[in-house]
């Protein structure tokens, strides 16, 4: 074991399970140890399947505008 930090991506979904506001995120181990998580972010989908990118609403939103004075990142609103 080391000190040293590692950064893990995890693509994870809930199959038959229905997302509610009652739906719970749990993390658990097998046997009994100590883990240490720092800086956990959870995105939904987002826009263009981008990492880290936008969501999927707010770009429809922001493309019916057709904003031809705006340059998004990597080239222009479909």
């Amino acid at each position: 074991m080391t000190g040293d930090w590692v950064q893990y991506t995890v693509a994870l979904t809930t199959g038959a399970i229905p997302a509610t506001e009652k739906t719970r995120f749990v993390i658990s181990a097998g046997s009994p140890g100590t883990f240490w998580l720092n800086q956990v972010s959870l995105f939904p989908p987002t826009y263009h399947s981008r990492p880290n990118g936008n969501r999927i609403d707010l770009m429809n939103l922001m493309a019916a505008l057709k904003p031809g004075f705006l340059r998004f990142p990597g080239g222009k609103l479909p």
